[in-house]
């Protein structure tokens, strides 16, 4: 596999493709944001096969008769793995598009802490927000699968970042407490995005 991993200090994304084992040499390297972006815009969503090749301190990406080069950043990627969850005991699942839409419309309601409040139970999600200064509110219920009930609060940014990206028809929420990191993930596993939590009164 080849781990493709970026973070912010308030998320972090991990996603994992498959490469053809004759031609892969085992390392790591740091590639420039601007890079990933111009590859992104440039390589596109081509099923096409998509060559990397990196060297010492360059390396290129190529797609048909696409070439995108990079220079290499120097130094080491900090420990993503030791900052992923490995035991997150409530699992939660539901419809990507439901709690996308949901997200959208509760944002609206707190464009200052960008706080929204996310309330598992085993039948539903219900997430919320609130502008305390006006004195308004929204609360939308969802479909939702969740092994315990559990309350927690997140940047809808931040959160909704971790959703997004996500291909498949339904997420994956995997929990331990309200203080401590989640995963965001497809249900075939493939992406994990980690979110840190906000505190809520």
């Amino acid at each position: 596999n080849i781990d493709f991993v970026a973070t912010d200090a308030h998320t972090l994304i991990l996603s994992s493709i498959n490469v053809d084992k004759d031609e892969y040499t085992n390392g790591s390297v740091v590639i420039p944001t601007k890079a990933c972006d111009l590859m992104i815009k440039s390589l596109g969503k081509s099923d096409d096969l998509t060559k990397l090749v990196i060297s010492d301190k360059y390396g290129y990406m190529e797609q048909s008769d696409i070439k995108v080069y990079f220079r290499i950043v120097e130094g080491r990627y900090p420990a993503y793995m030791s900052v992923i969850p490995k035991a997150n005991n409530i699992t939660a699942e539901c419809s990507k598009n439901d709690l996308v839409s949901s997200l959208d419309r509760c944002s609206l309601f707190d464009n200052i802490s960008n706080l929204i409040k996310m309330s598992f139970t085993s039948e539903s999600l219900t997430i919320s927000s609130a502008m305390v200064d006006l004195g308004r509110s929204i609360s939308e219920k969802i479909d939702c699968s969740c092994s315990e009930d559990i309350e927690i609060g997140f940047s809808h940014k931040f959160f909704k970042t971790c959703v997004d990206t996500i291909e498949t028809n339904d997420v994956t929420i995997t929990l331990s407490d309200k203080t401590r990191a989640v995963l965001v993930m497809p249900t075939d596993g493939s992406y994990k995005a980690l979110c840190m939590p906000m505190k809520i009164d």
